[in-house]
């Protein structure tokens, strides 16, 4: 496997991830009713890059998904790997900036990271 952290550290922000709700190993509550869990949320050195014309991830995705074309706004380069679809992800400089995770494609075995698509977040 490639060690390709000190490239993302070199390029990394901070971000402050706000975990969605996980319903893949729910918990059992009094009533014996399943509730997702919930994780409290994080904050990673981690590159967010924006979505332009000299982003690779666009041909990939096209490529893969049978000529379907799906935009994003911004990738996330993270070493952390199972954040769930749906969870959100702000710059701690830019807070009013908010994305969210609708895809991952994950790297993790070869090169140590998963790249999420992100979308942003209106309010």
């Amino acid at each position: 496997m490639e060690d390709v952290s000190d490239i993302l550290s070199a390029e990394s922000v901070e971000l402050k991830v706000e975990p969605s709700s996980d319903m893949t190993q729910p918990q059992i509550n009094d009533l014996g009713q399943l509730v997702p869990v919930t994780v409290e949320p994080y904050t990673v050195h981690e590159p967010l890059i924006p979505a332009g014309l000299n982003t690779s991830q666009q041909a990939l995705l096209t490529a893969v998904g049978g000529g379907s074309v799906a935009v994003y706004q911004a990738y996330w380069y993270s070493q952390h790997n199972g954040v769930p679809d749906g969870s959100h992800v702000s710059k701690v400089s830019q807070p009013d900036v908010r994305y969210k995770t609708t895809s991952l494609t994950d790297y993790s075995d070869f090169a140590g990271f998963t790249v999420y698509g992100l979308e942003a977040v209106k309010k």
